[in-house]
């Protein structure tokens, strides 16, 4: 059944007809600037609230977007003011005239549908409950709550639909492992309302009817040297640095920039602010640089660039010993219950923590979203997959936010700045790809073998491994050395071999036969010698042997024709030697000398991978005090 319904009223304060297009809306901007309410009666009231005068949004009132197949109007919005951060609450229509959110800022984006929880929490729960607190919203399905935030202002522009209306809102966001997320707004002391939250990116809402924002920024003048302070990325920009003397701000209750702490005017960069330059599809200006210090024993030292683009928000290159991470905060993030666990799996991966630290803001030049200075109690943890990287940040005041990176390149960083100026990498950095996946690298490696395996089969499936004669021949006892001359043998294949098996009852002696193969026909000759040893005995109460009877020799890449074989047979001389030896002759026999060769180059290549891969990993975890490997 559809909701669709046109009231039209005169605002009681310039009496200029309003018109809400929807019977769920409940407020209104009207063109005099007051913000009007529409009570039950359909009657009008002023609301104690301001109209948006800040519209940087690229969304508006009018703006056409799609999720999950299905269409919406974005109708108007409420703009919340909250300490350290703004945030959107876009009204939208859906193609069956029912009436949803769009959660927007910082470049994250949420779609907002009310709904119901199965564990009803009062609102004196609600307000007693801090970050990282955990509760079952769901049936069987623990939520923590990630964030805690409370209005001290908001403003409305357009048509909004609110599920109460209060000067003073608080928004409780909560996530579970399985992926849900739950927002639970409240006003009053008795107003709660729950809203099922799916997470988006940009890109897939296919917006049409944009906004063209182009507002000047914000400069205010330094209260330390009188020189101008400009943001551009005011108001998600909330903390700053004057360019000039170095003099930090934040801003105080949405209204003022206020000194706030010491830092070092940044020294030496990479890449300079207002560069601009296109990374992972989106095009950055860099808007922000800062140099941050571990609170800890090791004190290591990190740099900080903050990028900003008016639709994606913030993004940031962290670079350590040369190494370059990109970042941006994430909206579906992992949900860890348990602030001491050492791993967590995301989309099928496996990240095992890397870091736990607090840090401390030495050097800063530029804007920031938030306020930078006041981060010396946030714990954060680093959780690595070579080449990505997921980190919390977890603030019992300001919450927990997660930040997915992965690693960047110096020539993906170069083709986007090419002015930027990168020292070389030292060792190896915490998410730097190159290293094997051990499972990965088995199976490759066993796939490989078996096809190996399976072309000498086929390779081999035609050979004759034909006997052309099996002789023995005795030595006359006053000779030591005797030739033979065999027939002739026609041997048929464009190329192939013939093995020779050698046998000879040596004991504690040797033999030894030179063999000529001859060509009838050409005269051409291939020669070989083998040696057959023996030899065996006692040392020190036990049994010793080495070599054997038989040896087998080989006549290899002969071509077709006529052949016979021209052998000399010697053995030692004295009462040890042999009496007599015997000469098998198997032509077209398969060879397994590539066979071996070929299979053992497939465990070399993965064994030499492995032991690299492996000192790699050492080398990477060297500096993490959760190192998986031992000195």
């Amino acid at each position: 059944m559809s909701t669709y319904s046109t009231f039209v009223t005169p605002c009681p304060v310039c009496q200029r007809m309003a018109s809400f297009s929807h019977s769920g809306t409940n407020l209104i901007e009207c063109t005099c600037g007051a913000v009007l309410q529409r009570k039950d009666k359909q009657e009008l009231s002023t609301v104690p609230v301001s109209i948006v005068l800040n519209k940087r949004s690229g969304i508006q009132p009018g703006s056409k977007g799609k999720w999950n197949g299905r269409s919406f109007t974005v109708l108007g919005r409420i703009y919340c003011w909250f300490e350290e951060a703004v945030f959107n609450y876009w009204t939208i229509r859906w193609e069956d005239d029912t009436l949803g959110w769009l959660g927007e800022s910082y470049g994250l984006y949420y779609i907002m549908e009310t709904t119901k929880v199965d564990k009803y929490l009062s609102v004196s729960t609600l307000n007693r409950s801090m970050p990282g607190s955990q509760v079952e919203l769901l049936d069987k399905n623990e939520f923590i709550l990630n964030k805690k935030q409370v209005t001290f202002s908001w403003e409305a522009e357009g048509e909004v639909f609110l599920p109460f209306i209060y000067t003073r809102l608080t928004f409780f966001d909560y996530a579970s492992p399985t992926g849900e997320q739950i927002t639970i707004m409240v006003g009053g002391d008795d107003s709660a309302s729950p809203f099922r939250v799916y997470p988006v990116i940009f890109d897939s809402l296919s917006l049409e009817g944009m906004r063209q924002v182009a507002l000047p920024p914000k400069t205010f003048p330094c209260k330390q040297c009188q020189q101008p302070v400009t943001i551009l990325s005011y108001p998600q920009a909330q903390s700053c640095v004057c360019g000039n003397c170095g003099t930090p701000y934040s801003l105080q209750n949405g209204i003022d920039f206020k000194k706030d702490g010491h830092v070092r005017t940044a020294g030496a960069m990479a890449i300079q602010l207002g560069d601009t330059g296109k990374l992972r599809g989106a095009n950055y200006q860099v808007v922000g640089f800062t140099v941050k210090e571990e609170m800890n024993a090791y004190h290591s030292q990190w740099r900080e660039y903050t990028l900003y683009n008016e639709n994606e928000g913030f993004a940031f290159l962290s670079e350590y010993d040369g190494h370059w991470i990109f970042l941006k905060e994430a909206a579906a993030a992992p949900v860890v219950l348990n602030p001491n666990e050492k791993k967590i799996i995301v989309d099928g991966r496996r990240y095992d923590i890397f870091n736990s630290y607090n840090y401390k803001v030495e050097e800063a030049k530029g804007e920031f979203p938030n306020n930078i200075f006041d981060n010396q109690k946030t714990t954060c943890k680093e959780y690595i997959h070579p080449p990505f990287i997921w980190i919390q940040e977890r603030d019992k005041q300001e919450g927990i936010r997660w930040f997915e990176g992965s690693h960047i390149s110096h020539r993906e960083l170069r083709n986007a700045f090419p002015e930027a100026i990168l020292k070389y990498a030292v060792g190896v950095g915490a998410v730097q790809p190159g290293t094997v996946n051990k499972r990965k690298l088995i199976i490759a490696t066993l796939i490989g073998a078996l096809a190996v395996l399976l072309t000498h089969f086929f390779t081999t499936a035609g050979n004759q491994s034909k006997q052309l004669f099996f002789t023995n021949y005795t030595f006359p006892d006053t000779v030591n050395t005797m030739s033979v001359v065999t027939g002739k043998y026609v041997l048929d294949k464009p190329k192939s071999n013939l093995k020779l098996v050698i046998f000879a009852p040596v004991s504690n002696s040797w033999f030894e036969l030179g063999a000529t193969l001859v060509n009838s026909e050409t005269g051409k000759e291939y020669n070989l010698e083998k040696g057959v040893e023996y030899y065996h005995g006692v040392s020190e109460g036990e049994s010793w042997a080495e070599g054997s009877n038989t040896e087998n020799a080989y006549f290899t890449r002969v071509p077709a024709g006529t052949y016979f074989l021209q052998m000399q047979g010697t053995r030692e001389a004295g009462f040890s030697g042999v009496r007599d030896f015997s000469v098998e002759a198997i032509y077209d026999v398969p060879s397994n000398r590539n066979l071996w060769f070929a299979l053992l180059l497939f465990i070399l290549w993965p064994l030499v991978k492995y032991l690299y891969s492996s000192y790699r990993e050492h080398e990477r975890w060297r500096n993490s005090p959760y190192a998986q490997y031992n000195e």
